[in-house]
């Protein structure tokens, strides 16, 4: 088993011009159990960032990941306006592609975070990814946490090619984050045997 937590969110400040480019590849073998949790991502206003998460997960091996990304220092009341988010995950499963995933917001953030069709006025979003054999098992589990979640958050759940994803949205940055923090405990315990907690670092 290995746990990894970066020990703060990382902060992408404004650009002059030149996009921020961010790679990241994680790779399961078979036996294993990693769990891979950032504290989040934020954006500041004129920020431009291209991120690449690769994720390969061999034989019975399992991962439990997510992201949060806050578009905007919201408590300051900073709002992206404009800018470039670019972010693309990838999960393959020895060897064979399971799920690819890519966002792009670019130039006029904000008319796209307005719109009722994109963000409908939300500042901050949520995945969790879980891969391996009982992530199929997962289902019913995750349904039932988001079910209980407040309504400022909005959130969901599918199973795609074996893989299990959940997806948080909200205009309340905060709010998010709990829900997001209160759904992985859970899940971890119920699905992956984990303790209900978690990692000390996070404030949720």
């Amino acid at each position: 088993k290995l746990q990894l937590v970066w020990q703060a969110a990382e902060k992408i400040y404004r650009s002059l011009g030149a996009d921020t480019e961010v790679s990241l590849a994680l790779r399961a073998g078979p036996g294993s159990l990693v769990e891979m949790l950032p504290q989040g991502t934020i954006l500041f206003d004129g920020a431009r960032l291209n991120r690449r998460v690769a994720i390969d997960v061999d034989g019975d091996a399992t991962v439990l990941t997510g992201e949060i990304v806050t578009l905007g220092r919201i408590a300051s009341g900073e709002r992206v306006t404009q800018g470039k988010l670019q972010d693309r995950w990838t999960v393959r499963r020895d060897g064979r592609l399971a799920w690819a995933d890519a966002l792009l917001l670019d130039g006029d953030i904000a008319g796209a975070l307005a719109s009722p069709a994109g963000f409908d006025k939300a500042v901050s979003l949520g995945t969790v990814v879980h891969a391996g054999p009982g992530a199929a098992c997962g289902l019913e589990l995750a349904r039932d946490l988001l079910d209980s979640a407040t309504g400022v958050v909005r959130a969901g759940v599918s199973l795609v090619n074996g893989l299990l994803l959940a997806r948080f949205l909200s205009a309340d940055a905060a709010a998010l984050r709990a829900a997001f923090g209160g759904f992985w405990k859970r899940y971890r315990a119920g699905a992956c045997g984990l303790p209900e907690r978690m990692p000390t670092i996070w404030n949720v």
